[in-house]
């Protein structure tokens, strides 16, 4: 999904400019939206026990990961069984983005925001994303 996402050409219907794309005070490149997303999946799959997370080897950590795992599988299982509309897409690439905006910090609130982030994404008509 995320290589489908147009960053590189205005003239193109649904331009995603990445310059505002950017968590707290940092910019992000579209190599570095990449990484996070990388690491994303990376800790979600290894289930990775680092500051704020349950410890590691614990039933705990395995339920944190698999509660992100879940609704992560399902927001692209809702993405993808969409109709392929122009609208659909820009709902796709949006939450996508807002996925990765989350990624970077994976913090326990942060993890709580990317959840929200999703649902938010998921219920908002199509009209909310656009500027």
């Amino acid at each position: 999904m995320f290589d489908e996402i147009n960053f590189t050409d205005p003239s193109k219907l649904h331009f995603n400019n990445p310059a505002p794309i950017y968590t707290e005070t940092k910019l992000y490149s579209i190599q570095e939206l990449r990484a996070a997303l990388q690491l994303l999946i990376e800790r979600v799959r290894g289930r990775v026990a680092f500051l704020g997370t349950p410890r590691a080897h614990t039933p705990a950590i395995e339920t944190f990961y698999l509660t992100i795992e879940h609704a992560l599988r399902n927001c692209v299982a809702t993405l993808r069984a969409n109709p392929q509309t122009a609208a659909n897409k820009l709902l796709q690439d949006r939450t996508l983005l807002e996925i990765i905006r989350a990624a970077p910090k994976m913090r326990w609130k942060v993890l709580y925001s990317l959840y929200k982030a999703i649902s938010s994404c998921l219920q908002r008509k199509i009209s909310d994303f656009r500027r």
